[in-house]
């Protein structure tokens, strides 16, 4: 049996506190119920610092709405309150006010339509919503001891500037389990500051990093490529190099391309890069210290404290026999194990059923462990093509597009092939300048064709309208800036769509 192990010391994590407990009354941990603490943290309006709730003000808001909320309108233990609303210092009183009178706690989208808004009422718990790449989200249920463990976990891994106070920007939505953990719950254990950005304007957000001198931040994909490509971004390097020294990102992959870039525009910082979903109440794995450096930067860290993981073959079937526990190198099924993975999906037992297993997290990501205990994700088992049987990741062929220097974003997909089953095709959207041809699509073609093995070939190119920097991606993404791919092979069987500028490549068919 191949069981990876953290490489970092068993915490001991408490599991008979609530997050109130341990956040507001456990002299411990709370700083509020710590007489040594003097200096309280506090949530603060990044935008308008001079709006700010310390720990002890948020613990007496929170007791007061509590009250309310059980005297004026019946709230009882176990109920649900559901959060919908944006960014602001005042998210967080509304939270651990249910939090303290027990109920279920839901943070859903503002930005949800009826449909959305219905389900997420309907399947309220105390819990986060996963990314619903595949339909509508299901709703995780996290429990208290989850919540509290990721933060001992990550406290393990967090460095702070001696001298210094820990600080974070919360840009990120608090509905997302990022934001559950990182942005609400994390700053009151670093007994720090967390600034609320309540609205996402680019030069405004890097204002606040450089007038906040804070030092690590916790950002997307689709952020870290607008600070390394808006020409908005550049008056502000010069200013960023003295302050940032970590960049960290999570939540969607990021294409090596982007961290070229990012390490050639901020050349004497780190980055680190957090693995794992909101069924695991965020973090299995990150970088330590010990790997900050950008040559790590492509992996997904080490297994966080008091967790383990396995890797399991893709060939065979649960229901026909176990499949293969793979060695170091080895791609498969990605599987964790430890005391942040949640409890299930609230009222699915099915999908509970197939995800979480004898205490394993199927995370239906594909990846490989090295020998060294680096994880390293390759794509999601359902997106994968499947070419004559031979699997190839949308993602691999997609970071190989971004490398080159007529493309701005891209998206690779299955589509079906009479002869191979399925072949991977690029829908590009092309640097703002440069236009699409059938010649520069038949290039891309051969970009590929250069650089991997036939069965990875594309079959066909596709060019969307070339799009600017400020406006929205051409593609499908989730807030936290996943590709949602679904929606675009929807588009693609489409027989009503007018197609854009393509070249096609069919002269491999019968060679595959």
């Amino acid at each position: 049996m191949v069981i990876w192990k953290s490489p970092h010391p068993d915490l001991d994590i408490p599991t008979d506190l609530t997050t109130w407990q341990w956040a507001f009354e456990h002299p411990s941990y709370s700083p509020v119920a710590n007489p040594s603490s003097t200096e309280q943290g506090a949530y603060i309006d990044a935008l308008n610092p001079s709006s700010r709730l310390s720990f002890p003000q948020v613990k007496q808001l929170a007791t007061s709405l509590s009250n309310v909320l059980v005297r004026s309108y019946g709230l009882q233990p176990g109920e649900t309150v559901s959060l919908f609303a944006t960014n602001s210092i005042w998210y967080p009183v509304a939270m651990w006010a249910a939090l303290r009178v027990g109920a279920r706690v839901n943070g859903a989208s503002p930005a949800y339509g009826v449909d959305e808004m219905v389900h997420a009422i309907k399947t309220a718990g105390y819990l986060n919503f996963s990314s619903g790449t595949t339909g509508l989200p299901k709703a995780v249920m996290l429990s208290h001891h989850n919540i509290i463990a990721q933060c001992h976990q990550l406290r393990q891994l967090q460095l702070v500037t001696p001298g210094t106070r820990y600080k974070i920007l919360a840009v990120m939505p608090l509905f997302h389990i990022t934001g559950l953990v990182r942005f609400c719950t994390y700053p009151l254990l670093m007994n720090g500051d967390c600034f609320m950005l309540t609205k996402f304007d680019l030069p405004a957000m890097l204002t606040c990093i450089t007038t906040h001198q804070i030092e690590e931040l916790i950002l997307v994909p689709p952020i870290l490529i607008r600070l390394v490509k808006d020409p908005l971004a550049r008056p502000h390097l010069p200013a960023l190099r003295h302050v940032v020294k970590r960049w960290s990102s999570g939540s969607a992959p990021i294409s090596p391309e982007i961290i070229s870039l990012l390490q050639h525009n901020f050349p004497s910082t780190g980055f680190r890069q957090g693995y794992g979903a909101t069924e695991s109440t965020a973090c299995i794995s990150a970088h330590p210290p010990s790997h900050y450096a950008y040559k790590y930067a492509t992996s997904a860290g080490k297994l966080v404290a008091n967790t383990a993981a396995k890797v399991l073959s893709l060939d065979g079937d649960d229901d026909d026999g176990p499949r293969r526990e793979l060695g170091p190198g080895e791609t498969g099924e990605i599987c964790a194990r430890g005391p942040q993975i949640a409890m299930g999906y609230l009222h699915n037992p099915k999908a509970t059923a197939e995800t979480f297993r004898d205490g394993w997290l199927h995370t239906g990501d594909v990846g490989h462990i090295d020998e060294e205990g680096l994880i390293f994700i390759e794509d999601r088992i359902k997106e994968m093509i499947k070419v004559k049987g031979q699997q190839v990741a949308p993602a691999e062929l997609e970071d190989l597009l971004l490398g080159h220097e007529s493309v701005e974003d891209v998206a690779v997909l299955g589509v079906e092939d009479a002869y191979a089953g399925e072949r991977p095709k690029a829908v590009v959207v092309l640097r703002e300048g440069v236009e699409g041809s059938e010649g520069l699509a038949g290039a891309l073609l051969e970009f590929v064709r250069g650089r991997k093995v036939r069965y990875k070939w594309l079959v066909e190119v596709e060019f969307r309208e070339s799009i600017r920097m400020l406006r929205p991606s051409a593609f499908p993404k989730s807030p936290t800036g996943k590709l949602l791919r679904r929606v675009l092979k929807s588009a693609e069987m489409d027989k009503q769509r007018v197609k854009g500028i393509f070249a096609r490549d069919d002269r491999e068919r019968a060679r595959l």
